[in-house]
């Protein structure tokens, strides 16, 4: 079982909201992986919690996660405005690039020009 304590869907959204904050703080570093590659061994190996019987990881994953933790930036360097943004954009577009759906806790309480204005100021 992983992440018990939330939903199944939850935990998709978690995943790939990682998945997305973490693409956009790696540095431009020579033998960067496939940009699939990195998502399947960020999304199915770096952000889900270990099980008992815990499947081997494959070398390529090992590699790419690997390049990972050397290509990331400081989390320091979100202080600055223009790598802030980046995430900031990074979660707004999926990974076709189109513009995430809006969920809001009260849609009712807001007028229909209102809808998601917090969310398209931030970026």
């Amino acid at each position: 079982m992983r992440w018990p304590q939330i939903a199944a869907k939850s935990r998709d959204e978690t995943n790939d909201a990682l998945c997305a904050i973490t693409l956009a703080m790696l540095r431009d570093a020579r033998g960067r992986p496939d940009e699939r590659l990195l998502r399947r061994a960020l999304r199915d190996w770096a952000f889900v919690v270990p099980q008992l019987d815990q499947r081997r990881v494959p070398g390529e994953v090992q590699l790419a996660l690997r390049w990972v933790a050397a290509s990331s930036r400081p989390l320091t360097d979100l202080l600055d405005p223009a790598v802030m943004r980046a995430v900031l954009e990074a979660l707004r577009l999926k990974q076709d690039g189109t513009a995430r759906g809006c969920r809001d806790p009260a849609p009712q309480a807001q007028g229909p020009g209102q809808r998601c204005a917090l969310r398209h100021r931030a970026v």
